[in-house]
């Protein structure tokens, strides 16, 4: 008997049809954000805010921000190596802190360019193609600490629409244990109405609010590549410190002041975590001691 192959292309190819991959609803995002990592209460946060998070156990001894794309995962790299480029292909505007994402290198007009960023990394992230940063393993060890000392960790990303599902699964199989939830704030070039720091707050005050609990004093540390993303944390909280993984597309900030910092990548974007641990132990050692008096 012939066997018949299954010929329908699994991977976008440019004559396929768009918007292969939709955006979950609220209630779809939850349910596999659950399947991937077991099934806790969440936090009701305001419709605007496009989100899972979870309830913690105890009041929060800190806030953790962590980006996702260029912090922990290469997703710009991934559109760049289409073309045999790198990181050092990132075309950057120093004016308005913005960088290309890949489109020049892979000589995408701009009219098309968000358009094609968007089929190809959908593809790329539910292929799980794009990888994980170096030293992934090290970094996770330090959300997990975090955790474990009671600071609430949360993804804050801004990835583009579609990528949804395949990013909660890649953050099970890559950081396990790491994350209380994940914010969607729909940023990514810094002009959208919700920023990652209003996405954060409204965490911070359900959490308050569910707890019966005032945290509005406790640290927040945001990690993030894009400038427009910790200039929005420096500017909206004095308990902030924006930790940001030196790249030449953030070198903008360089003069803003000293609630964010450039940590230059000895051996990769975990330099960043590791300057994070050195600032959090401090507030997280002695929020243990207040605790337990």
């Amino acid at each position: 008997m012939t066997q018949m192959l299954d010929t329908q292309p699994k991977f976008w190819l440019p004559s396929m049809e768009e918007n292969r991959y939709s955006v979950p609803t609220q209630q779809e995002l939850t349910n596999i954000w659950q399947r991937e990592n077991g099934t806790r209460e969440l936090l009701e946060l305001d419709e605007r805010i496009y989100n899972v998070a979870e309830i913690p156990d105890t009041p929060p001894a800190a806030y953790i921000s962590v980006d996702l794309c260029e912090v922990v995962r290469h997703s710009g790299l991934s559109l760049l190596k289409m073309r045999g480029g790198t990181l050092e292909d990132m075309v950057v505007d120093d004016e308005t802190n913005n960088f290309d994402y890949g489109s020049e290198i892979n000589g995408w007009p701009e009219e098309i360019a968000r358009t094609n960023r968007q089929k190809y990394l959908q593809e790329f992230m539910h292929h799980q193609v794009v990888e994980p940063v170096p030293f992934s393993d090290s970094i996770g060890a330090f959300l997990r600490k975090w955790r474990a000392q009671g600071a609430y960790v949360i993804a804050n990303t801004s990835t583009l629409p579609g990528c949804e599902e395949s990013t909660i699964e890649f953050l099970a199989q890559q950081y396990p244990g790491c994350f209380a939830g994940i914010l969607l704030p729909r940023n990514y070039d810094g002009k959208g109405p919700v920023t990652k720091f209003d996405s954060l707050d409204e965490v911070r005050r359900m959490v308050d609010a569910t707890l019966t609990v005032t945290t509005r004093d406790k640290p927040i540390v945001a990690i993030d590549d894009a400038a427009h993303h910790a200039l929005a944390f420096d500017r909206a909280d004095a308990n902030v410190q924006a930790i940001m993984p030196e790249y030449k597309w953030n070198r903008g900030v360089d003069t803003v002041g000293s609630r964010i910092v450039r940590i230059a990548q000895g051996f990769g974007t975990v330099d960043a975590f590791i300057h994070a641990d050195q600032y959090l132990q401090p507030k997280l050692a002695s929020a243990e001691v207040t605790q337990a008096v």
